[in-house]
């Protein structure tokens, strides 16, 4: 999984959907709006929303990118894969106006890793796929702008670990996580001691301690979790089409109802984001291109699955990013489907998902009708100002603005 914060899935900092303008008010913008663009040739698209380059220039190229809690921007520098930059907005609030700033770097090289901004305002970063980090976890803390390493106790995750290159084979690696209603962060390692075993850390206490075994499988690579209203966790286990829910309040995964389509795509095991919708349903992008609503039960029980519409033009989101806006529709990366030639084919395209409408409507790129890249390079990041910041793991970053 090719860590995004996002690119799975973006709860945690993501807005919460408001309602947007009255229908009739977007009907007679959208009326002008053609009036203005005169004759559409055939195939062409209305752009959406409006894409604008940062005014500066990040210091090196940002992978993963957390907002803080005094709502200032923290990305990660993917050259050095321990530097992180802070992007602070301008006497205005504009993030696209701001400055880049340098933090103290992490302790350990990593790449595709856990990543949570704590209730108490710091930052937990746990494991890697690639790097030295993938055995032990970091908190940063943005006051005293220090990181402070917090090892683990043994029996939790396998430490056997000694690739001189490329990916690695133990602990945390490119694990999933989410915060629980008592500030505590549950994650899930890929390399568990015991089968299907996940780890939690206490943000109080600064330590770590087992968590609930999963339901099934051994572990939640390459997943989406999306935190439902009743604060339970949901799940689609890879790489399959089955389904469970971690419940807080009995400390314990629970089957849930199957999936009617696969998400998983067959090349590289990949899946998009999920998401919490303003209806109280989730929503999940695949990689196959399908699309699935599960709507919860409200209790333990098991709720129920739905499938969603098709992505167009035979495209899906192998590990690709997704934005929460504040109108209710998701900002999606696509790309076309993998194949087992190309698990991340390029470029991408974007679009706009509209959940009452249950349909996507295609949008310009940052650069272009498309944007060159695969799409687990990408990263996407809402913001306090209602703006979606996006990254290609580049020093030029963008941000996206609705229209209304």
């Amino acid at each position: 999984m090719k860590q995004f914060t996002s690119a799975k899935r973006l709860s945690e900092n993501a807005l919460p959907g408001e309602p947007g303008l009255a229908e009739s008010h977007w009907s007679l913008k959208l009326v002008l709006i053609l009036v203005l663009a005169g004759i559409l040739f055939a195939g062409q698209r209305l752009t959406a929303g409006t894409w604008t380059a940062l005014a500066h220039l990040a210091p090196e190229p940002i992978n993963t990118m957390l907002l803080l809690s005094d709502g200032t921007v923290m990305g990660a520098g993917a050259n050095t894969e321990t530097g992180w930059y802070r992007l602070t907005p301008d006497s205005a609030g504009s993030y696209v106006n701001g400055t880049w700033s340098t933090l103290a770097p992490m302790n350990f090289t990593r790449l595709y890793y856990s990543s949570q901004v704590m209730t108490n305002g710091r930052v937990l970063i746990a494991g890697a796929e690639y790097g030295t980090g993938t055995t032990n976890s970091e908190v940063y803390d943005p006051v005293s702008n220090t990181w402070s390493i917090v090892l683990l106790p043994p029996g939790l995750i396998n430490m056997n670990n000694v690739p001189s290159s490329g990916e690695n084979s133990a602990g945390f690696m490119d694990s999933i996580s989410e915060i629980l209603p008592n500030g505590n962060v549950l994650v899930a390692p890929v390399e568990p001691v015991n089968y299907g075993g996940t780890v939690i850390y206490n943000a109080a206490l600064n330590l770590w301690s087992a968590g609930p075994t999963l339901y099934r499988g051994f572990y939640e690579d390459e997943a989406s979790w999306v935190k439902l209203p009743d604060d339970s966790i949901l799940t689609i286990d890879p790489f399959s089409t089955n389904s469970e829910r971690f419940v807080p309040s009995l400390n314990q995964w629970v089957n849930d109802a199957n999936v009617p389509v696969s998400l998983y795509d067959p090349y590289g095991d990949e899946l998009g984001a999920g998401f919490l919708l303003p209806d109280g349903r989730a929503f999940y992008l695949g990689s196959t291109g399908n699309t699935a609503f599960y709507t919860p039960s409200g209790t333990t029980n098991m709720g129920s699955w739905q499938a969603g519409p098709v992505i167009p033009n035979s495209q899906g989101t192998p590990d690709a990013p997704a934005a929460m806006m504040v109108n209710g529709k998701i900002l999606c990366a696509v790309s076309p489907t993998p194949t087992s030639a190309n698990h991340f084919p390029s470029p991408t395209s974007f679009y706009e998902f509209d959940p009452v409408a249950n349909s996507f409507t295609q949008v310009s790129g940052p650069t272009g009708s498309t944007y060159p890249s695969s799409t687990y390079v990408q990263r996407m990041l809402d913001l306090p100002d209602g703006t979606v910041l996006m990254s290609a793991t580049a020093s030029q970053l963008y941000v996206y603005s609705i229209s209304y």
